[in-house]
């Protein structure tokens, strides 16, 4: 019907460009606008939260205090040793002497040193002396013994690893009449 000439015409007829976008723009009745996200954004959120949840664990991780117990009881502040206590807390207090066991839960290289006092192992053995310091990267099963504790000093286990120096204090607490551990970073 039509002729390759009004073909031609009709396809070199052109709109102005700002007419073309008012009519691709144009709202239907009824019909929403969809939202289009780019690949691009959905990149950028995921990424994002990627960052955040790596860094949570990161700074969780960091400044966890070891694994401390004496007796049964986690060490996370302060434990108060009392004679009433018979689950290992407390071993002995004959005299000037205080001992109690302590578990050490080490899972890294950890370096250890008694600043006063000694180390027993459970059958007795002297792990480390007064002064002295060792590593170790597996649990520690140990009596911490102040053979001549005085009442006005302070005595203190430190550990150290990666992710920081922690100390044990013994020490006796005047307010509640009795001898107090506790841990301090």
């Amino acid at each position: 019907m039509f002729n390759d000439k009004v073909k031609t015409e009709y396809q070199s007829v052109k709109a102005p460009a700002e007419l073309y976008e008012r009519i691709l723009n144009t709202d239907r009745p009824g019909e929403k606008k969809a939202v289009v996200i780019p690949f691009r954004r959905y990149a950028a959120i995921a990424a994002a939260l990627a960052v955040i949840v790596c860094s949570a664990f990161v700074l969780t991780g960091r400044n966890a205090a070891p694994d401390i117990y004496l007796g049964s009881e986690r060490l996370t502040g302060e434990i108060t040793l009392t004679s009433e206590n018979n689950d290992g807390i407390m071993l002995a207090r004959t005299g000037r002497e205080i001992g109690c066991e302590m578990t050490l839960r080490l899972k890294k290289d950890t370096v250890v040193t008694t600043v006063n006092g000694i180390l027993l192992s459970d059958s007795g053995e002297v792990i480390l002396t007064e002064g002295e310091e060792k590593t170790f990267s597996e649990p520690l099963q140990c009596k911490w013994l102040v053979p001549d504790a005085d009442r006005e000093m302070t005595y203190s286990i430190c550990l150290s690893d990666k992710k920081g120096t922690y100390t044990i204090n013994l020490y006796f607490d005047k307010q509640t009449d009795s001898w107090t551990v506790s841990l301090t970073k």
